[in-house]
């Protein structure tokens, strides 16, 4: 916990106090949805293209909160007494100044990880293996950019004896804050991949860039086998005096050099190897296979080895972490709740994070943590825990269980709290009923094995999944905001089950996110999403004259698009005695599906305005071309007829109301012609009409191997026997077919999964519940993961093989398939 005084804190960010100008901070925030107690934290008010920190002042005081960081003075806080406001030109760089100065209290030394992929699993590799020598602090999950670097320097305590810390960059120029932030004395270099090119001239400045974060540390670790890098780096840093220390599957001159054994791979994803070091011979394990495994536990090791570990520490440190996955998971428990999964790490900065997950995620249900021991924190047991009580407190947590030794010796610390020595002797006593009204968080470290109890407390065990990447989804939604204008609204589109990714986890999503409407196609898309206790606006684009009441009952609004819909919808609302009950008006502009024509705004218009129980609250038309560039002239008209019955109906009703016709690619092939509010659907799925490389597909669709077998010529395969073997064989089965939505004509070769970097075709009919693949000369075993659709193949890969478009692929993805949702 930092203490600062209000009086110091001004002088290291050059602010200026109004208001009470004594106090002290040991917090500091910039989201007020995460604040659940006030007391000691410092909000800084950060201002962004969509959401300006300023604003929520006066909720944040409400809540306790009496220190702000401000650069805008408002008239309204001069009403709030009692309140300490730190004037600033810039709110972000007087973050990043509070970071700065707090990182210069500390000589032990700083690492910095960098590098196109891999960096968030070498940091948690690095801490878990060092975690036994020193007292280890590091920043929690991704927190790699301008805001995340600095709020992980400031957790640093004088306790600590080295700090690890990630640093990502997307464009020019944002590496001299970072640098500047955390002035690592050592470097690590993961790898220079393709991702965020886009802003930068060529992969040679990218990686430039990338290395000026190091450019007054001691030491660079790197891999020799990168040419750019390496050479770059030799180039640019070596002149500086940093010394380059590197590993190699091919040079012997490396400082590390490893030969990799695949003969002696193991079916536990494990790879052997052998490397010399500095004239050591020595052998281990790598935990995983693949080739960014390989990369990854390669750097690990070299680092374990520079910080003093021996050969024999480093490599049975190395051999005990795991290929699991760096990220939050959210499932649904038995109780139909949300159920959070963050079993791979445990300290107190990822528990803060992991608790906003479970709050974001629990909606009005009541809220339980299963917590274990955290280890080698470095701080003694009564300090530790008295602060992970007060986060307990803080965020409202109505249920805890602690598990191990030492969480259950301060059981006086906590509230409605339950303990155990160990995890089997929860899972002994466990009776389900007591998590019923729960959203559940698991947050054990990997030495307690949480996830045996994630299994009893998940609704579905099926290890086919469809993941949504939480992260994919907040990157998408921002690059179609940014295409808006700041003052334009956005409604998201969640029917059809939010196109096969789950409604209410979609919606909440949203919610968190401040998105301004929903979009369903039915009435009882929208009551789900009301009983789920979504509040946001919810349009109800296909409804049925037999839900007009509950739609009104459960404060769902209508698309009206005919004289009899107009009519029967306005007199239930009379007879519910509604006044201006918010409806939409659908404008045919083109489409031909439905929607009143042009000839019919005056009858419409006398309708609504003799019905004072209706108000409209907006106007629309589809597009239904918007992603054809051929057909463009064709789209203007529809928005110029638009405009002009738009104009014809407000000049008769006498007010404005939200026009919108903008869809997923009217929005990126459009943008110059903005309305009150656009309509996002398949593009915040990741799917671009104007090749964008900044959208992510958000889906993924996984299995694995059940089981392997050796076939010879004349075998056949699968139903009808249309699977004929030609030459000898090895065969997976995999536990998805088309009851799953994995369609049966991707059969017969058709399609192809990814196993272990490899794309394999299906051999034989798709079945119902399964399918085959060849794996012929592939380095499987049963258990393997499959992709069957994701980074390889992807969705449209697997969409132009069935000759259709994503929309149907993923909206057909069977319910019994398990969605997951994780944020890393």
């Amino acid at each position: 916990m930092i203490q600062y005084s209000l009086q110091e804190v001004a002088w290291a960010i050059d602010a200026q106090i109004y208001g009470v100008t004594e106090g002290s901070i040991h917090e500091v925030s910039i989201d007020s949805r995460t604040v659940s107690n006030g007391h000691g934290v410092l909000f800084f008010a950060l201002v962004g293209p969509r959401h300006n920190g300023h604003d929520f002042i006066e909720f944040l005081y409400r809540k306790g909160v009496r220190r702000f960081v401000i650069s805008e003075i408002r008239a309204e806080f001069h009403d709030l007494p009692d309140a300490s406001f730190l004037e600033v030109c810039n709110t972000l760089h007087a973050l990043q100044q509070f970071a700065t100065y707090h990182r210069q209290r500390f000589e032990f030394p700083i690492v910095a990880i960098t590098g196109s992929n891999g960096k968030t699993i070498v940091k948690e590799w690095l801490h878990d293996a060092l975690a036994p020598h020193m007292r280890v602090h590091h920043s929690p999950k991704s927190y790699n950019s301008q805001v995340g670097v600095a709020l992980s320097l400031l957790g640093l305590l004088p306790e600590h004896q080295i700090g690890i810390y990630e640093a990502g960059i997307s464009q020019r120029g944002e590496m001299e804050r970072l640098q500047a932030m955390i002035r690592p004395t050592v470097g690590i270099f993961t790898n220079l991949g393709h991702a965020h090119q886009e802003g930068f001239a060529s992969m040679e400045e990218k990686c430039r860039e990338k290395l000026s974060l190091f450019k007054e540390s001691k030491k660079l670790l790197l891999c020799r086998d990168q040419q750019i890098v390496f050479s770059e780096a030799s180039a640019t840093l070596a002149p500086l005096g940093v010394e380059l220390i590197s590993w190699s599957l091919q040079d012997p001159s490396a400082t590390l050099f490893i030969s990799i054994d695949s003969s002696n791979a193991s079916a536990l994803q494990r790879l052997c190897f052998r490397a010399e070091y500095k004239g050591i011979s020595f052998s281990g394990e790598f935990p995983g296979r693949d080739g960014a495994s390989i990369e990854n536990a390669a750097i690990t090791l070299l680092a374990l080895l520079e910080f003093g570990l021996t050969p024999a520490q480093a490599t049975r440190n190395l051999s005990l972490l795991q290929a699991l996955p760096m990220r939050l998971e959210r499932r649904v428990g038995a109780n139909g709740l949300a159920l959070i999964n963050d079993s791979y790490s445990n300290d107190l900065e990822s528990l803060s994070v992991a608790l906003d997950f479970l709050s974001q995620n629990a909606g009005q249900h009541q809220k339980a943590l299963i917590l274990s021991d955290i280890e080698q924190s470095g701080l003694p047991a009564d300090a530790l825990y008295s602060l992970v009580a007060n986060k307990v407190q803080q965020h409202g947590i109505n249920r805890f269980i602690g598990i191990g030794p030492t969480l259950s010796l301060q059981h006086e610390r906590f509230a409605n709290a339950t303990f155990y020595a160990s995890t089997d002797e929860f899972l002994a006593h466990f009776q389900q009923n007591t998590l019923d009204d729960c959203a559940t968080l698991i947050k054990g470290a990997r030495s307690y094995q949480f996830e045996k109890i994630s299994k009893i407390l998940e609704m579905r065990r099926h290890r086919t999944v469809l993941e949504i990447n939480l992260n994919a989804l907040t990157t998408n939604l921002n690059y179609f905001r940014s295409l808006l204008p700041t003052n334009s609204k956005l409604l998201v589109l969640v029917k059809a089950w939010a196109y096969g990714c789950g409604a209410i986890e979609m919606a909440q999503f949203l919610e968190y996110q401040k998105v301004d409407y929903l979009g369903v196609a039915f009435a009882d898309e929208g009551l789900a999403l009301r009983k789920a206790g979504i509040a946001l606006p919810i349009l109800v684009l296909n409804p049925e004259p037999e839900s007009f009441a509950l739609l009104i009952e459960n404060r769902l609004e209508p698309e009206i698009f005919s004289m009899a819909m107009a009519d029967q919808f306005s007199k239930v609302a009379s007879l519910a005695k509604c006044k201006g009950y918010p409806i939409h008006i659908k404008f045919d502009t083109g489409m031909h599906r439905v929607g009143f024509n042009e000839a019919q705004i005056q009858e419409l218009a006398d309708l609504l305005i003799a019905t004072p129980a209706l108000r409209v609250a907006s106007v629309m038309t589809h597009l239904c071309a918007a992603d054809e560039p051929a057909q463009d002239a064709f789209t203007i008209g529809q928005l110029d007829l638009f405009n002009r019955m738009a104009n014809t109906l407000e000049g008769r009703l006498g007010y404005h109301p939200l026009r919108h016709a903008l869809n997923s690619a009217g929005i990126e092939r459009f943008d110059t012609k903005p309305y009150d509010m656009a309509r996002l659907g398949i593009g915040l799925h990741g799917f671009s009409a104007a090749s964008c490389t900044q959208l992510t597909p958000i889906a993924s669709l996984h299995s694995f191997i059940a089981q392997l077998r050796h076939l010879n010529p004349g075998d056949t395969v699968g139903y009808g026997r249309h699977g004929l073997i030609s030459r000898p064989s090895v065969i997976a089965t995999i536990p998805i077919g088309y009851a799953d939505g994995y369609p049966r004509r991707l059969g017969q070769g058709v399609g192809k999964v990814e196993i272990n970097g490899t794309l394999c075709p299906t051999i034989g009919n798709i079945c119902m519940d399964t399918c085959m693949v060849d794996v012929s000369g592939v380095d499987a075993h049963e258990g393997d993961r499959v992709t069957l659709f994701g980074t390889k193949p992807t969705l449209l890969d697997l969409s132009a093989w069935l000759s259709t478009i994503p929309y149907e692929v993923l909206s057909t993805i069977s319910r019994r398939i398990p969605r997951i949702y994780v944020e890393s």
